[in-house]
């Protein structure tokens, strides 16, 4: 699976007047290669919506993979503006995929986030009688995101975002991995996990990561 954890678009969450079109014509490129690339599902952090919420609407109509958030939702209706978990199936195992961001986020006006931990404890209700294995794409930062682990359990592996965090390894939090690869694609991280069945016909897995230099 090839995922990205938000802030993929822009820089800022607010575009410099003058840089509008070209910052519009860059995310469109960027989606388009990410198609071809077969990304399977981004969540969305808070400097995606630097060119307001119709562009990035537009964007997602563009894309072959899914734009997530459980917890990005309209002010009025408390309707989620984005799909908020995704079910892959790879090599026969299930994966449900959902995505967070932290609550404290300004976004433009007529949004409104929902909290972040007890979003997460909802999908995992949601998910865990569906997928052998919870993916959880948080735009929070890592300190929020072993609060998470430590709070939620379920998730099986946390890959994080926002605070440009470059782990050359995961941390574990009980059950759950955390991974965080850098910023605006510098690098890419490389998780391989192995399943196989035990005596009682349950899934377990292990792991390799690597997280390598985008050049």
């Amino acid at each position: 699976m090839s995922l990205d954890s938000g802030d993929l678009f822009f820089q800022s969450p607010v575009a410099v007047p003058h840089l509008k079109e070209q910052w519009a014509k860059q995310a469109e490129f960027l989606v388009k290669h990410l198609n071809n690339l077969g990304c399977q599902a981004v969540g969305i952090g808070e400097t995606d919506f630097a060119l307001g919420l119709e562009f990035l609407l537009k964007l997602k109509s563009q894309a072959r993979f899914s734009f997530l958030s459980a917890n990005i939702v309209d002010a009025k209706t408390e309707k989620p503006l984005f799909d908020p978990y995704r079910i892959i199936r790879v090599h026969g195992i299930k994966t449900g995929i959902f995505s967070i961001i932290d609550s404290s986020f300004v976004l433009p006006e007529g949004i409104k986030i929902l909290d972040p931990v007890a979003t997460s404890n909802k999908m995992i209700q949601e998910l865990s009688s569906k997928v052998d294995m919870i993916v959880a794409l948080t735009h929070q930062g890592l300190a929020k995101d072993i609060e998470l682990a430590q709070k939620v359990s379920g998730i099986d592996v946390i890959l994080g975002g926002h605070d440009k965090q470059h782990l050359d390894q995961p941390t574990r939090v009980k059950s759950s991995l955390i991974l965080e690869s850098g910023d605006q694609g510098k690098y890419v991280g490389i998780l391989n996990l192995f399943w196989k069945k035990d005596g009682n016909g349950c899934l377990r897995s292990s792991h390799a990561f690597s997280n390598r230099w985008k050049a």
